[in-house]
């Protein structure tokens, strides 16, 4: 039996030990996190700004502080054989489609107790309810768009403005030969001799398939061991990489012509399962250079293509001169004016390699539109407009074009290893 004293008025509020109600503390956590959040996103606001201001501080900060994500969260998602990424994305699928029924379900609740009939009705008691349910799932949507902005500032935003693959000085006659359409017809008649050559060398299966010696995923995670050896322009390249990983929804990634995405929130290394297998090599080396810092695609085209080269397998070495070869052939058809003659007249990509680089084979295409929820050009759309957005909002300004200009880096290396490989 209660022992405290009637006071004359009736006090529902329970109380903590220092007398203060629930709802005062309540109140001052409230504020204590709106507070937190408020420092955080100043946090992210600077941190962006100095990276759009600074190019030294994002090579500092490339060198110094991302290594540490890939070695505790990497290490910590690297744990376990699934993309924790993935999961992630899930979840926040189904977080924005609950949040999207909770706002409706909070308006209609909230204009019917605008009503004065709906006053003290059982729609008024439990719209009460469910109201303080929706503030709730706000605040914890706050925490977490905050949680988003920090990391994709501290793992992506501020890394995106740092130097990147060192470029040559070059006096303007020096870069003029470099650059000429007769280079970029030379490197683009290696590419296709190479990728020639080695079609006809790797081992097959009873269906033609291309078949890889090494386990690949290890394997490029030598190749990028191998090149930061050969080199100290690629020192950078050495330490710890976890393992990539492959997608569980890869369809979708299909449907928007995706071979593998870098996820910062668990600081991993993903790759379309639906892919031939030429494709396979070549992109597991260029989603590991995003783990390293490196976050322009030209970049990770480069490194994917010179990481592949150091393979003892050649089937790997083939998937490098593939990765880069529609980039350089379509850049010189380009220069020639599109002139059909003159590209005749040079060496032609066997039917062979256009078989190996073909994105998906027939029969996983079908499965990938049998199991579409949307149709896949809307997908692909979708997708080309974001990631274009989204390079372009970090300095990028040739957008998802940004890909091509690994062209520029490949006649900077056949500038410098031309004549020893011809």
């Amino acid at each position: 039996m209660s022992t405290a004293a009637y006071t004359g008025k009736h006090d529902t509020t329970n109380r903590g030990k220092d007398g203060r109600k629930d709802d005062g503390r309540r109140h001052l956590r409230f504020r204590a996190g709106f507070r937190t959040m408020l420092f955080l996103w100043a946090v992210s606001a600077v941190l962006n700004i100095v990276a759009w201001n600074s190019t030294e501080f994002c090579d500092w900060y490339q060198a110094a502080v991302f290594p540490l994500w890939v070695n505790s969260l990497g290490r910590l998602n690297g744990l376990v054989s699934f993309s924790v990424g993935e999961v992630m994305i899930t979840i926040g699928v189904i977080w924005i489609a609950a949040g999207l029924v909770i706002l409706v379900i909070a308006l209609v609740l909230f204009a019917l107790r605008r009503i004065r009939r709906a006053e003290s009705s059982i729609v008024q008691k439990a719209g009460s309810r469910f109201l303080r349910f929706a503030t709730c799932f706000g605040r914890v949507t706050a925490v977490v768009i905050t949680y988003v902005m920090l990391v994709m500032t501290l793992n992506c935003f501020v890394v995106y403005h740092a130097t990147g693959l060192p470029a040559p000085d070059l006096t303007e006659s020096d870069a003029q030969t470099r650059y000429s359409t007769q280079a970029l017809g030379d490197l683009r008649d290696f590419l296709v001799s190479e990728a020639n050559m080695y079609a006809e060398i790797v081992d097959r299966d009873d269906d033609g398939e291309v078949v890889i010696s090494e386990e690949p995923k290890q394997e490029a995670v030598d190749c990028m061991l191998g090149l930061s050896e050969s080199s100290d322009e690629y020192s950078c390249l050495k330490g710890y990489y976890p393992e990539p990983k492959g997608m569980y929804y890869s369809h979708l990634m299909s449907q928007s012509y995706m071979q593998g995405y870098y996820f910062p929130f668990s600081m991993e290394a993903n790759y379309n399962t639906d892919m031939t297998v030429m494709r396979v090599p070549f992109t597991l080396c260029h989603e590991l250079g995003h783990l390293k810092g490196y976050m322009k695609e030209d970049d990770c085209n480069m490194l994917g293509f010179l990481a592949c080269l150091e393979s003892d397998d050649p089937a790997f070495v083939y998937s490098g001169y593939l990765g880069v070869l529609t980039y350089v052939n379509n850049a010189w058809f380009k220069a020639i004016g599109n002139d059909t003659n003159t590209y005749l007249s040079h060496p032609l990509i066997s039917e062979q390699v256009s078989f190996d680089d073909e994105f998906l084979r027939e029969d996983i295409w079908a499965k990938v539109e049998d199991s579409a929820v949307v149709d896949t050009e809307t997908v692909h759309k979708t997708n080309v407009v974001l990631s274009d957005a989204s390079m372009k909002a970090n300095g990028i300004k040739a957008g998802r074009d940004s890909y091509d200009l690994v062209v520029s880096q490949l006649l900077d290396w056949w500038a410098e290893t031309g004549s020893r490989l011809n």
